[in-house]
């Protein structure tokens, strides 16, 4: 039997292709974090995850670390000064178009499409973390089982989400039909806070991401989509949480538009734990320490009280690091 040479042509093609692809994936490096600072509280905070990571990241301490910076920010940037050195921080830019500057959290989308870019085809791996992450222990399941591309965790707070259990309101309807998000690709979330029911809304400070299918580059395009739109910018004017959120509700297009949902695995409550809401976690899920925890989230917000550290009782290791670091106030 003859065997037709444009076949065997081809076939010897997509093998060398398939070869090049794994030996490409294989030399590729596991992790790489990254994170987004819009000010100088935020370029603190972000200090001190860097720190963190480096202090209680075990095998992955010495991973690459990207702090990226708003472009149009020159003093910004010039504050960081030589502190970036001794923790191996790379300092990068990433600029926001002017239309998004009025929506809050605008920077850290576009930074978010700008590192994933950077980090395909080098990493298998990119942690997107907002900076008032800490890491408390080496967060494993940061590197991701084969077949899946998300890691994620709830919102905290269900606040603009919608209720799984009734229909969508307005902004959520429309939200689906203009981003293309299909009915059975919707799924249920529990919000970590206040444990509530809702249709699938991940939170924006803790990403982790396969680089190659690029979830966080679609990010910024399907935000824009929102806040160019003028039914999304009206309901921004009259409710000041949407304009908080709407990059987090673009980000719902984002994911169910490109993954299915055994591609996505929701980490356990150990990762993203609200050390913000320490007054206000139920007290069923609350850890006896916050040594327990993997990676928990700060928030500025708890700093506005000057009692914070005497209402924060735990006296773990990582409270009490947490208590010298920003000893000083932000």
């Amino acid at each position: 039997m003859k065997i037709n040479p444009k076949i065997l042509l081809l076939s010897s093609l997509m093998m060398h292709m398939l070869t090049i692809t794994a030996y490409g994936r294989k030399n590729m490096k596991d992790i790489v974090f990254a994170t987004f600072a819009q000010d100088e509280p935020e370029l603190e905070y972000a200090m001190v995850l860097a720190k963190s990571l480096r202090t209680f990241g075990g095998d992955m301490k010495e991973a690459p670390f990207w702090l990226y910076l708003p472009a149009e920010s020159s003093e910004l940037i010039g504050k960081i000064g030589p502190r970036s050195s001794p923790l191996n921080i790379e300092v990068r830019t990433s600029p926001t178009p002017e239309a998004a500057m009025d929506y809050y959290y605008s920077g850290k989308t576009f930074a978010a499409g700008n590192a994933e870019g950077a980090a395909a085809g080098n990493f298998k791996t990119l942690a997107w973390l907002d900076a008032d992450n800490i890491i408390v222990q080496e967060p494993k399941a940061f590197l991701l089982k084969d077949g899946v591309y998300f890691g994620w965790r709830p919102v905290m707070l269900k606040l603009i989400g919608s209720d799984y259990h009734k229909t969508p309101d307005t902004f959520w309807a429309r939200l689906y039909e203009k981003l293309s998000v299909k009915p059975e690709s919707i799924f249920p979330i529990t919000t970590a806070v206040d444990n509530e029911q809702i249709r699938a809304y991940f939170n924006a400070g803790i990403l982790i991401v396969r680089p190659e299918r690029g979830i966080l580059r679609k990010w910024p395009a399907f935000f824009e989509k929102l806040y160019s739109d003028p039914f999304y910018q009206g309901e921004c004017k009259k409710d000041v949480k949407k304009r908080i959120f709407l990059h987090q509700t673009a980000l719902v297009g984002a994911v169910l538009n490109v993954l299915k949902r055994d591609e996505m695995a929701c980490l356990d409550d150990r990762y993203n734990y609200p050390f913000c809401f320490f007054d206000k976690y139920p007290v069923e899920k609350q850890f006896k320490s916050l040594d327990d925890a993997i990676t928990i989230r700060h928030d500025g917000i708890m700093y506005q009280d000057k009692e914070w550290k005497e209402k924060m009782k735990d006296t773990s290791k990582i409270a009490e690091w947490i208590k010298q670091e920003f000893s000083e106030g932000i």
